[in-house]
């Protein structure tokens, strides 16, 4: 995968995330990506490892940063009107 390719998916992610039900935990949302056919598994294993390591996802939950990036990406993905 290009850096464009994990940006994408890492925003990808980061969104699913922000917008998860209460109940539902990181692993639910990765299969619901996976099924959904958004990224594979191995896909969603690296880039979950790579927001792990930048302290985007603590505790398989978002942390500040990973809120901050993920409102950033929801800012990426809206149509100006």
């Amino acid at each position: 995968m290009n850096n464009e390719d994990i940006e994408l998916l890492e925003d990808l992610l980061l969104l699913a995330l922000l917008n998860k039900e209460v109940d539902e935990t990181l692993s639910d949302t990765i299969n619901i990506l996976v099924q959904g056919k958004a990224l594979s598994f191995d896909e969603a294993k690296e880039i979950v490892k790579n927001l792990q390591t930048k302290g985007a996802i603590v505790d398989n939950n978002l942390s500040f940063l990973g809120i901050s990036l993920a409102n950033k990406a929801k800012e990426k993905f809206q149509l100006n009107k």
